[in-house]
């Protein structure tokens, strides 16, 4: 059974030297072996220079993360819309006593 090695990310400089490496003659599998990484991960980033001409990530897939503000923002609007005093304005509360007004009926 093979070792696998942990997943971790590959650094754009990286990226870029490995290219540079292959560029200059030197085989996937040496390269591989010198810079510690699987000979896969070297052919993946060398394909990639081939057909795109660059070693940048792209951009992800999916939904886009949101921003502390705009959470807050949507937390602020909630609570306004939803929170105890929306309730109890049509009771009109005074003095822990309640006096029903039917005036929001």
């Amino acid at each position: 059974m093979k070792h696998r090695r942990p997943f971790r990310l590959t650094a754009l400089s990286e990226r870029a030297k490995f290219v540079l490496l292959w560029v200059e003659g030197m085989t996937t599998t040496d390269i591989a072996r010198e810079m510690d990484v699987s000979a896969n991960t070297v052919s993946r980033w060398i394909k990639r220079w081939k057909l795109e001409g660059n070693v940048n990530t792209r951009p992800r897939l999916g939904r886009p993360c949101i921003k502390r503000s705009q959470l807050m923002e949507g937390v602020q609007r909630f609570h306004q819309l939803w929170s105890h005093y929306h309730y109890i304005h049509p009771l009109s509360i005074t003095d822990h006593k309640a006096n029903f007004s039917f005036s929001w009926i």
